[in-house]
């Protein structure tokens, strides 16, 4: 009896068939030893794949432009940059000096030069006229210094203040001589308030100048006086009261005004500015009282007088 043909069992010791594959090279068919797949059971790179940051932290949440928040070692000159274009009031300036540890200034002179045209060379004559300089601040055609006299460590308010009051003229008179250009200076009075207060000071200082004392150099802000108290004022309301008390005089009376104020209330030293006798002057004066209702020798009638004379220009 044919049994039927049953396929051999397998023989587990025994070396496993080999499969034949195509080589690459020769053409040929070459014999490769229990090829495998590349992974029986594939593993994907990342099963739960994390992103790179699942909450991405800024590198900065509350960023602070760095013209607002200037290093400390930029020091005062970059502080008060930022301040300019910032618009700062005084209490957040003094906060960022406290904030950076800014050493203190000596006692110097706050100054503030406008210039009529600009040069590149301005800023180096003014510092080697000034070479005590702390604090060198370019603003467009306009600088703002604080500089004490050379050789005066040991500088005390009233010596800086006589020497201030000698600025004006020089520092204008540096600039005209070495580039010709016209510059108007102002001056804050030593030792009275912050380097920020002094700079917003001396802003207005300038537009005092502006307004009341157009044909000088600059002005110092001990000679500013009562116009500071005008400097906001509508010019309608102040020309009419000057208008007003001076009206009836003449161009006679109102220079011997003028000059009687200049003096100091002077008859004496009055009199001989305007070349003529005491006893004229002393007319002159009462004719003054009768047109205006003011006595200019009474000290407080002279005030009212002062004032219009001097809101006249």
């Amino acid at each position: 009896m044919v049994k039927p043909h049953e396929p051999p069992s397998p023989n587990l010791g025994s070396t496993p068939p080999k499969h034949e594959a195509e080589s690459p090279d020769s053409g040929s068919l070459a014999v490769a030893e229990n090829p495998a797949p590349a992974s029986e059971n594939p593993v994907p790179a990342s099963e739960n794949p994390v992103p790179a940051s699942e909450n991405p932290v800024p590198a900065s949440e509350n960023p602070v432009p760095a013209s607002e928040n200037p290093a400390p070692a930029a020091g005062w000159e970059s502080i008060l940059q930022s301040a300019v274009l910032g618009h700062w009031d005084e209490a957040a300036f003094a906060e960022r000096a406290r904030m950076y540890g800014l050493p203190d200034l000596p006692l110097g002179v706050p100054v503030l030069v406008r210039c009529q045209a600009w040069h590149p060379d301005i800023p180096l004559i003014l510092r080697n006229f000034l070479p005590r300089t702390e604090v060198f601040l370019l603003n467009d055609s306009e600088i703002f210094l604080y500089t004490s006299p050379e050789g005066s460590s040991d500088a005390n308010r009233k010596s800086l203040l006589s020497w201030a009051a000698g600025l004006i003229s020089q520092i204008h008179s540096v600039l005209a001589d070495e580039l010709g250009i016209l510059s108007y200076v102002y001056v804050d009075t030593p030792g009275t308030r912050g380097l920020w207060e002094s700079y917003l000071a001396l802003q207005r200082l300038a537009r005092v100048h502006r307004r009341f004392f157009p044909g000088e150099a600059g002005l110092a802000q001990w000679q500013a006086g009562f116009a500071q108290l005008f400097a906001q004022s509508p010019s309608e309301p102040l020309e009419h009261y000057s208008g007003s008390v001076l009206g009836k005089l003449s161009p006679e009376l109102r220079q011997t005004l003028q000059t009687y104020f200049h003096t100091g209330l002077s008859l004496t030293e009055s009199a001989r500015l305007l070349y003529i006798h005491r006893n004229t002057l002393i007319y002159r004066l009462d004719r003054i009282t009768e047109l205006t209702g003011y006595n200019p020798r009474d000290f407080r009638q002279a005030v009212s007088l002062f004032l219009a004379v001097w809101l006249a220009g």
